[in-house]
């Protein structure tokens, strides 16, 4: 049996009516490795709360069906085409799709976590010192899987949204380390995992951007004390995420205006 835990919650945030965010954590076939997936649907674009699920479910197939470490030159590709087929199964438009992909897969010895588009990825580490990153785009529009499979609209993309990334790297001190990339630099880390070694680190949580959106009152909550909060939940079990949502940032009097989304492995 696995000696790790999965856990995950979303919920809507303050300024919107529908959750756009989606999580899912499970355990692999083989009962030993754990897994959490996490997506964030374009708030402009049709029925995208729906798309973050079909763009979850087909990730949480492709990872089972599939030995890791995934394919980097071809997962997100293939994870869009799947959510395509069921798109068109219910009779929705493939826009539907444009939603944030982070996924993270327990190995024998490692976390792997493969994102695309923005969100961050923070991790904790055996000394229970942490640390996280996380990248923002500048034009505002994150790189979407949806735009691997349509040339037409990754073109569009490319020329019309072409400002650049911001990479942002934290080792919980609260100090941030910023790098801009270009956009055609950082296509080139898509598929490539970030790497955590279990002898290492105990927890690495994924979350949606909507964690940048924390406030009290009128008051903006930095996001490296919204993180020390989740990373310091205590026990990591059980509804985690839920009741950081639900007792601890009502302890602190904290609300968040957009969607949040969150899902965490946790090593023994």
């Amino acid at each position: 049996m696995t000696l790790s835990h999965a856990d995950g919650f979303f919920t809507v945030g303050e300024s919107h009516v529908t959750c756009q965010d989606y999580v899912r954590c499970g355990i692999f076939p083989d009962g030993c490795r754990v897994y959490t997936i996490v997506s964030d649907g374009c708030s402009s674009s049709k029925d995208a709360d729906i798309g973050a699920r079909l763009m979850v479910l087909a990730a949480e197939e492709y990872i089972i069906n599939r030995n890791s470490p995934l394919d980097p030159q071809t997962c997100f590709k293939y994870i869009n085409e799947a959510a395509r087929i069921s798109a068109d199964a219910i009779g929705l438009h493939h826009m539907c799709l444009d939603a944030t992909l982070i996924i993270a897969i327990e190995t024998a010895t490692q976390i792997l976590v493969y994102k695309m588009g923005d969100g961050v990825v923070a991790f904790r580490r055996r000394d229970r010192t942490w640390g996280y990153e996380y990248h923002e785009f500048v034009s505002g529009a994150p790189y979407y899987p949806n735009y691997l499979v349509d040339h037409g609209r990754h073109d569009a993309y490319r020329s019309q949204m072409a400002g650049p990334v911001i990479c942002t790297t934290s080792d919980g001190s609260g100090e941030e380390h910023h790098a801009a990339i270009t956009l055609q630099d950082y296509a080139k880390t898509i598929g490539i995992p970030i790497v955590y070694q279990k002898e290492h680190i105990d927890m690495v949580v994924l979350m949606t951007d909507g964690v940048c959106s924390f406030r009290k009152g009128s008051d903006p909550v930095a996001l490296p004390v919204v993180i020390q909060q989740i990373i310091g939940m205590y026990p990591p079990v059980g509804d985690w995420a839920k009741r950081f949502l639900k007792s601890s940032c009502s302890k602190h009097g904290w609300q968040h205006d957009d969607d949040f989304g969150i899902g965490a492995i946790f090593v023994d």
